[in-house]
């Protein structure tokens, strides 16, 4: 069974103090697709939204785009706080402040959507504009462009000369 959605992004709840939230994306859709969708019991999952997606996940905004094996979409589906997916490998590819391209492969990749943060764990490599990074953990900061990387087996950077 194919999970499909697409979400036409526009409607905005309140921010604190009542003026209306900006819209997470604008106008353009949001599309989610996976070969399994289930959200958990009330028990598991406490008072935390979650939506977990299985087999062949999918999930892209109108500058950013995850595939993996597995997901987890925390917060509402149409405008989601953080997502967790695993893979062999899990892929994130971002459109970054001056219009290039970034992207990570990892076991496990946490993007916190909202902190434009993103954090690749096992087998982790990262490339953004003219530097590519590799160790078993790499957290780029997008809104910052700062890249941090940790590992006990050590960090291998390579920087492309102009």
């Amino acid at each position: 069974m194919l999970a499909l959605l697409g979400i036409a992004q526009g409607v905005a709840a309140p921010a604190p103090g009542g003026e209306p939230a900006a819209p997470a994306f604008g106008r353009e859709p949001l599309l989610i697709r996976a070969d399994r969708a289930w959200e958990p019991a009330p028990e598991v999952a406490g008072e935390e939204e979650v939506l977990n997606l299985e087999g062949n996940f999918e999930m892209r905004g109108p500058d950013w785009r995850l595939t993996a094996d597995s997901a987890q979409v925390y917060g509402p589906v149409e405008d989601p706080e953080r997502l967790v997916i695993l893979g062999a490998p899990a892929r994130v590819s971002l459109t970054r402040r001056n219009g290039e391209r970034a992207s990570g492969t990892g076991e496990r990749i946490t993007y916190w959507r909202r902190r434009e943060l993103v954090e690749v764990h096992g087998a982790a490599a990262f490339a953004a504009g003219d530097l590519a990074v590799t160790s078993s953990k790499i957290i780029y900061d997008l809104g910052k462009e700062r890249l941090e990387s940790v590992g006990s087996a050590g960090v291998t950077f390579v920087v492309q000369e102009h």
